[in-house]
C-alpha cells in the first residue's frame, strides 16, 4: 500500500520489503529495545525495558514498529502510553507518544509518519481527547501538535546559597518515603494540583512503579516527605539519575507538594546533599509550577530563571475534547456575569467550524459545522488549542496572530469561558 497509506488494520506493507507491525509478545519488545539502543544509546533500551514491561497497564500492542523483512530486523518504532490528565476536575484521556526511534540508515523514509498514522487512527479508537508528547523541538509539528502547556527548567540553585539549619530548624527533617505514606502521598498531590487547569491524574500503583528501587533508567524517581516535629507537611521528588543534557544535570526536583517555610529549606538542604555527588554540575534545579513555594523559595535565594520548555499537545477531535470538558465551561458560565446565556458561540478554525449551544447556560450542543465561514470568532486551530487548555488568554493570541480574530461583542463570552490559567503536568512515566 505504501508509507502514505491510511489502512485499517497491520501488518501493512511500507514496499522495499518493510512491514509496519505491533508488537505481539516479549520478544518483539526487546528488539524494539535493541533498535532504540542503536538509535540513541543503551541508556534508552534500559528505558524502553522499563516502560515496556513495567508501566500499569500498557501492553505489547501499545508498541508500533517497522521491520525490514530481508534481515528480520526492527528499524523503527513509536508507543502509545495511555496516560489520564484533568482539567479542572474532568477526566481526560490521552494518548501520550512514548519512546520513538529510528535506526540511522533508515532515517528520512516516512517510517514515523507512517506509524504516526496508525497512532492517530489508536488515539480515535480508544477515545482520546488529548495527544502529548515530551519531544525534541520541531519535529513534531508536521504532525499537528502544538506548544501548550509547560515543563522542565524553571530556577537553577546554586547549593551554596541553601542557609545552614539554625537552631528553630531543628524540629524541621526529611525522610524516604514508604508504600504505606502512598494514601498521604495522594491526598498531598492533590492538594499540590488544587489550583490548576490541566494536571496528571496518577494511581498508587504508577506512582509506586516510578519509584521503583530496582529501576535503573532516566526517569526513575525517589520520592521524600517532609516532616515537622516528626508530622508529614509534604513531599517532594527528584530524578534518582543524573544525565548529561543540561536541563537534567545537578539535582532536579521536579514534584512537590505546597511546603511551609522551613520544610521548604529542608527539602531544599537535601538537594543540596544530593548535589554534592553530583557528576555533570553540582546545583539545585526546580522544574515545578511557577505559584509553587519550592519555586518562590529558589527566587528568594538568588535562583537563575530559566525559560520552561513545553509538552506538545494536540487535539485529534475538537467536538469530542468540547464535549468532556463541558462541566467545566457551564461553572465558568455560571459564576459570570453572563449566568443564564442562552444563545450559540460559532468557533471558525478555518478548516473546521464548531458551534456550542446554550440553553440558559447549559451547553446543550456541541458540533461540528464542517469548513463553513464564520467570521464572529476566528481562531487558527493551534491558537484555539491554547485557549481552550488556558495557555494563553483571547487578547493575547489576537494580538500576536492576526488571523485570531473576535468580535468585540463576543469577547467576554470568550474570556469567561476560556480564561487564561496555570497548567503543569507532572512526570507520567
Amino acid at each position: 500500500m505504501g508509507r502514505d497509506a491510511v489502512a485499517t488494520s497491520l501488518p501493512l506493507e511500507l514496499g522495499g520489503g518493510l512491514v509496519l507491525k505491533t508488537a505481539q509478545c516479549p520478544a518483539d519488545l526487546e528488539r524494539i529495545a535493541q533498535l532504540h539502543g542503536l538509535a540513541f544509546d543503551p541508556a534508552a533500551a534500559v528505558a524502553t525495558r522499563v516502560l515496556a514491561l513495567g508501566y500499569p497497564g500498557l501492553r505489547p500492542q501499545d508498541f508500533s514498529y517497522v521491520e525490514d523483512t530481508a534481515t528480520g530486523e526492527v528499524v523503527s518504532s513509536v508507543c502509545l502510553v495511555p496516560t489520564v490528565w484533568r482539567y479542572e476536575g474532568v477526566r481526560l484521556n490521552v494518548g501520550e507518544l512514548g519512546i520513538v526511534g529510528t535506526h540511522p540508515d533508515y532515517r528520512r523514509q516516512g517510517l514515523v509518519r507512517a506509524q504516526m498514522r496508525w497512532f492517530d487512527r489508536e488515539l480515535e479508537a480508544r477515545g482520546c481527547h488529548l495527544a502529548s508528547i515530551q519531544g525534541i523541538p520541531f519535529f513534531y509539528r508536521q504532525f499537528g501538535y502544538e506548544y501548550i502547556i509547560p515543563m522542565g527548567h524553571g530556577y537553577e540553585l546554586n547549593p551554596e546559597r541553601v542557609p545552614e539549619p539554625l537552631e528553630a530548624d531543628a524540629a524541621s527533617s526529611v525522610r524516604r518515603a514508604t508504600e504505606g505514606d502512598m494514601p498521604l502521598l495522594l491526598e498531598y498531590l492533590a492538594a499540590a494540583q488544587a489550583s490548576l487547569a490541566v494536571s496528571v491524574e496518577r494511581s498508587a500503583e504508577t506512582w509506586l512503579y516510578q519509584d521503583d528501587p530496582a529501576r535503573e533508567d532516566d526517569e526513575a524517581l525517589d520520592t521524600y516527605l517532609t516532616l515537622e516535629a516528626g508530622q508529614p507537611t509534604g513531599y517532594f521528588r527528584v530524578y534518582r539519575r543524573e544525565m548529561q543534557e543540561p536541563h537534567r544535570q545537578g539535582v532536579v526536583i521536579v514534584e512537590a507538594s505546597p511546603l511551609p517555610y522551613r520544610s521548604s529549606l529542608a527539602a531544599l538542604r537535601l538537594a543540596k546533599e544530593l548535589a554534592a555527588n553530583r557528576r555533570y554540575l553540582k546545583a539545585i534545579r526546580l522544574s515545578l509550577p511557577a505559584s509553587s513555594p519550592l519555586m518562590w523559595m529558589a527566587a528568594y535565594l538568588g535562583g537563575r530563571w530559566q525559560q520552561p520548555y513545553a509538552w506538545q499537545v494536540r487535539i485529534p477531535n475538537a467536538v469530542r475534547f468540547l464535549k468532556a470538558i463541558a462541566p467545566v465551561l457551564e461553572r465558568r458560565l455560571a459564576g459570570s456575569f453572563l449566568a443564564g446565556y442562552n444563545s450559540f458561540l460559532r468557533i471558525d478554525l478555518y478548516t473546521d467550524t464548531i458551534e456550542l449551544g446554550f440553553d440558559r447556560g447549559r451547553l446543550a450542543s456541541i458540533r461540528s459545522l464542517g469548513p463553513i465561514e464564520s467570521r464572529a470568532v476566528r481562531l487558527p486551530w493551534w491558537a484555539a488549542w491554547q485557549l481552550w487548555l488556558g495557555h494563553r488568554s483571547r487578547e493575547e493570541l489576537c494580538a500576536w496572530y492576526p488571523d485570531a480574530r473576535v468580535e468585540p461583542a463576543l469577547q467576554p463570552l470568550i474570556d469567561v469561558l476560556f480564561p487564561k490559567r496555570e497548567s503543569w503536568v507532572f512526570p507520567t512515566l
